[in-house]
């Protein structure tokens, strides 16, 4: 579809549009541009130019020879041509695959026609079909002739596909329309011709499909009745919605039936037609006249029974009431009723309406009248309804009447009438949205529209200040003179107001009764001043934080409804949408004023960078790898830093102008180039000379840009630095290491020092006393051949044997000296230690020898020691066993830098008390021993820089492990 226009009125060189009652010009020209500014026309043409490229819009400007002079960024983008500068090309060079029937519409438009279609194809370059709607129009010059052309296009292929889409659910469409379990009637919406029909009807009425296809539906016999005639099917057509709740049908058999009519107009593909609903609802009727039936009955035992009736009086103004009318007015039976009684249970509004109805009946007009009563504090609604009577010469004698409790159906009505206003309400809020241009009136246009649609008594908006919510501003309101709002900065924690409450949850919050709420106090006398009964506060949010809140005050307690809320609710969503949009708005023209003063600001800034700056282009080869960049642009500090010149760099490669530089560069740049992630690194430029700290960044896509500095200085300090530093360090370590060793020594001086002191003085006093006893018992000996005394003579060298051995250990301890280290085998000391152990134990026990792995392992240590560590320790295991099942384990291991030795035996065990002090001097728990074997064990393997360890549990043995170095640590 095409359509001709006549050119707009020009000046300028640009179409303008004149204002029809002022005349003025209200397009845009490049005169019309800066005319409160002197600019040149350069200026002003750069300045058209910019408006058509970021026009959000498809559109291009094209000269007579159909040659570009402006188009929008979208006009790129939508037809695939990015990366190509069109502008002086040829329309028909960039798309020279063009069909002949654009160009004679070109043509056309050359010529002064103007042309449009909502509905049309184009082929891209690439072979894709794109569907459009478009519109072409010439411009004229300042002289009245025709410049070009200008084309204005909007990609319309998602909509096609969705209209494929609509296609493919007509069938689904058709499968439920052939298994509806209703009849469907389609019909043309403008003949009243039947188009469809589906099986369901011609089943449930006995006719063919024949019967109906074709033919008007008032020509239909058995729809007659339905649709009589032509004129009531234009009265359809009118209302597009018609609905009979019962009809009669009769069908091909002639049985009657009741049915259901509702018939809908509705469009299909752009046309109108019209579906009529037909439901069998034959055995529905005849159940709801029973019902109807049942219900009769019980009326009639209502009456009978006076349930909800009443009788007046009216000559002695004497009302009687039934039993079930006192019930729903809450006064108690037997109380005396009058006409003036009745009149106190009305509700204080309705009080004159009942009073001139009940007047009005009494002079012959009907009484029917709906109104509420107050019962203990609540209001209901009730329907009343009456005849009067009258006596022979038409004298009002009194009148009979019924009371129905209309209460569930008002507020059901009353909760319709509240969706519908602010359903009202929602759709005014958003017509406000889409035309607001100032924040502040749209507020108080939402305030206005909710006061007005919705009824209700006040509203206002507020925003939270920057304090943590403990404060909210008012900025927008409707319903009154007065500024009110919560006293927000209330001192005490319980005076804080609804508004920072919902600031604070994010969530909407109720008063419904302002009299009987505790938590409104504080505000109680200023509402109920202003006739506020219950409010609602709601939060303003975004993303999922409160910046506002908007709260609603109603005359009447408990008004809120849920259903009302989840409306309000959308609407106030919307409000915040809208504000935060109008920011946006504004934002973006601020962003957009501020970007022409820090494009400035950016230039003297860059020019005066001590950091050198460089933009390049990445080149990659035909696999997309990076194998060379070009220079775009460089600082005056990139010269002074690298020492080349802008003349020599600026658009040629690095491969150009540094063919030996580290590849490391073009690596590390690539990667920022393809990826877009930033990298920081120091390189060495061996042309240069020189070392650099760089940072690079993607600033558009395959385009990098470096920030950097020379750290060739920094890096020279380094180097000196990093040398002194290993210097020091091997200072200190030598230091420490002697320091270690004189501390080690000085240690052991001391502790020799003074067990040597106690060892001496008690091998003095022992050793003499026990020479007279070994000379003695010789003696005795050779006097006497008792065997008795021999056995004793015998416990005697024993004893003293014992005693040497414990004098002996005392002066090992006291006169142990430094490792004389030597080059030993581990293995055969530790076999000699073990064979020696089992030819002086006395018990029948076993040792496990399982440290072959030490074979052939040498080690620097002094053997005499060695020697000693093992035996005491085998020793000690060997008296920790039983006679009878005793068990000793040598276990062994060979390390990269050490030997492990483990000693394990099934023994008694050492209880966890005792373990802290196992290697104290002199601390023994045996009966015999003096306490030093694992002291004198412990100093020696501290010695070989080795460690000793012990586990053990009461009752289940004890693992002795000692780790020794294969070299000499203190050396």
């Amino acid at each position: 579809m095409r359509k001709k226009h006549q050119p707009k009125n020009t000046e300028g060189g640009i179409m303008k549009n004149k204002d029809k009652q002022t005349g003025q010009s209200t397009g845009l020209s490049a005169d019309s541009i800066g005319s409160s500014q002197a600019i040149s026309r350069h200026e002003q043409q750069e300045i058209l130019k910019l408006f058509v490229e970021h026009v959000p819009a498809v559109v291009a400007m094209l000269d007579r020879d159909m040659k570009y002079l402006a188009c929008s960024s979208r006009w790129l983008s939508d037809y695939g041509i990015e990366q190509q500068d069109i502008i002086g090309r040829s329309h028909y060079e960039i798309f020279p695959k063009i069909d002949d029937r654009w160009k004679d519409i070109y043509n056309r438009c050359l010529q002064g026609a103007s042309e449009k279609s909502d509905e049309d194809f184009f082929v891209r370059n690439d072979g894709q079909k794109e569907w459009l709607r478009w519109e072409i129009h010439p411009w004229r010059t300042a002289t009245g002739q025709i410049g070009g052309i200008i084309i204005f296009a909007e990609i319309i292929t998602e909509r096609k596909k969705t209209e494929q889409a609509l296609r493919d659910s007509e069938i689904q469409y058709r499968r439920l329309f052939e298994s509806a379990k209703d009849g469907i009637l389609i019909l043309d919406a403008e003949t009243g011709v039947i188009d469809d029909v589906n099986p369901f009807l011609t089943g449930m009425l006995g006719y063919s499909k024949e019967l109906f296809i074709g033919k008007k539906v008032w020509e239909i016999g058995f729809f007659r009745d339905l649709i009589a005639n032509k004129d009531n099917f234009l009265e359809l057509q009118r209302k597009n919605y018609i609905r009979y709740e019962d009809l009669p049908l009769e069908t091909a058999d002639g049985q009657q039936i009741d049915v259901e009519f509702v018939s809908n107009v509705y469009l299909v593909e752009g046309k109108k037609v019209i579906q009529c609903n037909i439901r069998n609802i034959t055995e529905r009727k005849r159940i709801e006249n029973s019902l109807r039936e049942k219900q009769a009955d019980l009326n009639r035992a209502q009456t009978v029974g006076q349930l909800g009736s009443w009788r007046m009086d009216v000559r002695r103004n004497v009302l009687v009431w039934s039993a079930e009318n006192h019930r729903i007015f809450g006064i108690p039976e037997g109380t005396v009723m009058t006409y003036e009684t009745f009149l106190k249970t009305l509700h204080p509004d309705d009080l004159q309406y009942v009073d001139k109805k009940w007047k009005d009946a009494l002079k012959g007009e009907p009484y029917d009248v709906e109104h509420r009563i107050i019962v203990d504090g609540n209001i209901k609604w009730v329907r009343e309804r009456a005849e009067l009577e009258f006596d022979d010469k038409g004298a009002v004698l009194g009148g009979f009447g019924t009371t129905q409790d209309v209460t569930e159906r008002k507020k059901r009505e009353e909760e319709l009438y509240k969706l519908n206003r602010a359903l009202t309400a929602l759709s005014h809020s958003n017509q406000a949205m889409m035309r607001a241009t100032d924040e502040t009136e749209y507020m108080n246009e939402v305030c206005r529209i909710i006061v007005e649609d919705c009824g209700y008594k006040m509203v206002w908006i507020g925003f939270a200040k920057n304090n943590d919510g403990k404060t909210v501003c008012p900025v927008a309101s409707a319903g009154f003179d007065e500024v009110y709002f919560e006293n927000t900065s209330a001192d005490t924690e319980d005076a804080q107001g609804p508004s920072e409450k919902v600031i604070f949850a994010g969530e909407m919050c109720f008063c419904k009764d302002m009299l009987a709420d505790p938590e409104f106090k504080h505000w109680r006398k200023q509402a109920l001043r202003r006739g506020y009964t219950s409010s609602v506060v709601l939060p303003l949010m975004d993303r999922n934080r409160a910046f506002g809140v908007i709260n609603i005050y109603s005359k009447e307690p408990d008004s809120f409804s849920d259903a009302e809320m989840n409306l309000i609710s959308e609407l106030v969503g919307d409000l915040a949408h809208g504000i935060m949009e109008l920011r946006l708005r504004n934002l973006h023209t601020q962003i957009e004023a501020a970007l022409g003063k820090s494009e400035k600001r950016y230039r003297a800034l860059f020019d005066s960078m001590t950091e050198g700056f460089a933009l390049h282009e990445i080149i990659c080869n035909k696999e997309g790898i990076p194998c060379d960049y070009r220079f775009l642009e460089i600082n005056q500090a990139f010269e002074k830093l690298t020492g080349l010149k802008r003349k020599d760099v600026l658009y040629k490669t690095h491969n150009e102008i540094l063919p030996d530089d580290d590849p490391k560069w073009l690596e590390c740049y690539g990667k920022v180039a393809l990826t877009g992630e930033p990298i920081e690194f120091e390189n060495y430029s061996a042309p240069l000379k020189r070392h650099y700290q760089v940072f690079a960044y993607c600033p558009a896509p395959r385009q990098f840009a470096v920030i950097f500095m020379d750290i060739s200085e920094r890096k020279q300090a380094e180097a000196i630095l990093n040398r002194d530093k290993e210097t020091l360090k091997r200072i200190v370590k030598e230091g420490s290491e002697k320091l270690l060793e004189v501390q080690v020594e000085l240690e052991r001086a001391k502790r020799l020092s003074d067990i040597g002191t106690l060892a001496s003085t008690v091998a003095h006093e022992l050793r003499n006393p026990l020479a007279a006893i070994i000379i003695s018992a010789a003696i005795i000996r050779r006097r006497s051949n008792d065997e008795a005394i021999e056995k004793q003579l015998r416990n005697i060298d024993k004893m003293v044997d014992e005693s040497d051995q414990i004098i002996n250990n005392l002066l090992f301890y006291s006169r142990l000296r430094s490792p004389h280290h030597k080059n030993i085998a581990i293995y055969d000391i530790i076999d000699e230690c073990v064979k020696n152990q089992s030819r002086q134990i006395k018990k029948k026990m076993q040792f496990k020898r399982n440290f072959n792995l030490l074979k052939d392992v040498m080690m620097n240590a002094d053997p005499v020691q060695m020697k000693e560590v093992f035996h005491n320790l085998l020793h000690n295991a060997a008296d920790a066993v039983s006679d009878d099942c005793g068990e000793v384990e040598i276990l062994g291991s060979d390390h990269h830098e050490f030997i492990k030795i483990h000693i394990k035996d099934n023994g008694h065990g050492i209880d966890a008390r005792d373990k802290e002090k196992v290697f104290d001097p002199f601390f023994t728990t045996k009966a015999k021993g003096t306490g030093l074997g694992l002291t004198v064990c412990n100093q020696i393997v501290s010695m070989h820089g080795g460690s000793i360890d012990i586990e053990s549990e009461t009752g289940k043995g004890t693992i002795v492990t000692i780790v020794l170095p294969k070299r000499d640590r203190f050396r």
